[in-house]
């Protein structure tokens, strides 16, 4: 991120220089932010890993950097009072390489409906297509007892051991919360929610998965 302007003042930010509006669900990576101010007066820089400057009534949440490449501590080098920022900072790379946070980048950090805008492949989050679809969570839960899981950019979780039932009783499968089975194999397309199913270990309950090819109508 580049900034060089014939003034006495600049700012320069990873995402943007200056914000009036509203800049929501955002990351930079940037590993140099430069600003020159040149024009024969005193040179006076505003650098921010994300932002030069918030103005006045101007409306940032959901953004943040990596702190490890941007080389500055500064998220924004001017906010002004009357701005509202919310979860506006700075994470490390090993946090920002995770699906969890293009999943973070979809929901306004877990306050709206999934977005369905990023993915990630490998390394930071990047665009959804058809090559690389939304990250989506999944939840797994056990009578109270939940384990998050996110998928990858194929559209599969990862999915965790099976829980240890209680005594006289054996693990089945999960289920979601419409009853049907949940495997892993399934392509997720929405957040959801799954269960663990019990029965009696003198019951004599099964799960069949039937299996196509993925180009099969």
């Amino acid at each position: 991120s580049k900034a060089k302007l014939y003034s006495n003042k600049y700012y320069v930010g990873g995402v943007a220089g200056y914000t009036s509006g509203t800049v929501q669900n955002v990351y930079s990576a940037a590993d140099s932010i430069i600003g020159e101010a040149t024009g024969g007066y005193s040179n006076v820089g505003r650098k921010g890993a994300l932002f030069g400057l918030i103005a006045s009534g101007a409306t940032t949440q959901n953004a943040y950097f990596d702190s490890k490449v941007a080389g500055l501590s500064v998220a924004v080098a001017i906010d002004s009072s009357s701005a509202n920022t919310v979860n506006v900072g700075g994470l490390t790379t090993a946090n920002m390489q995770r699906d969890q946070f293009a999943w973070q980048l979809n929901t306004m950090a877990s306050s709206q409906e999934n977005s369905k805008i990023w993915s990630r492949a490998n390394g930071y989050p990047i665009f959804a297509d058809a090559n690389n679809l939304p990250t989506m969570r999944v939840t797994f839960d056990d009578d109270g007892a939940s384990t998050r899981k996110y998928t990858n950019n194929k559209g599969i979780v990862a999915m965790p051991d099976d829980p240890e039932p209680a005594s006289g009783y054996k693990f089945v499968s999960w289920v979601k919360e419409n009853g049907d089975v949940f495997t892993g194999k399934q392509k997720v397309s929405a957040d959801m929610i799954v269960s663990a199913l019990y029965a009696s270990s003198a019951e004599q309950k099964y799960v069949v998965s039937f299996e196509y090819p993925e180009d099969n109508e």
